[in-house]
């Protein structure tokens, strides 16, 4: 039985075309993997996905000092966001998200 990619929320077609959506992960089958899960994702809205990695928290933080932050989405440890939240890491807004179907505490 195929399982079917879990959606975060609902994306208008073309959307994000022009824009440009820098992913930030540990590299290897890992990454390649949530690249994949993104697809979908990717290709509906029109965004162009760049890769980069590893996850460094002090490469993060250089970008945030310098003012040049070049990553826009970073998959790290639980314990980073804790301890860096409103310093290199923004809260979200859940508001704005349809986060109804991931677990309680996972975001």
């Amino acid at each position: 039985m195929a399982q079917e990619n879990p959606v975060a929320g609902a994306v208008k077609e073309g959307s994000l075309k022009g824009k440009t959506l820098t992913f930030v992960s540990f590299g290897g089958i890992y990454q390649d993997g949530q690249v994949a899960a993104l697809k979908e994702f990717v290709e509906k809205s029109g965004v162009t996905l760049l890769n980069d990695g590893p996850t460094e928290i002090a490469k993060l933080q250089a970008q945030v000092e310098s003012g040049n932050v070049t990553w826009d989405v970073v998959d790290t440890a639980d314990f980073p966001p804790y301890v860096y939240c409103g310093k290199l890491f923004q809260k979200l807004d859940l508001s704005k998200l349809d986060v109804s179907h991931i677990p309680e505490g996972q975001v």
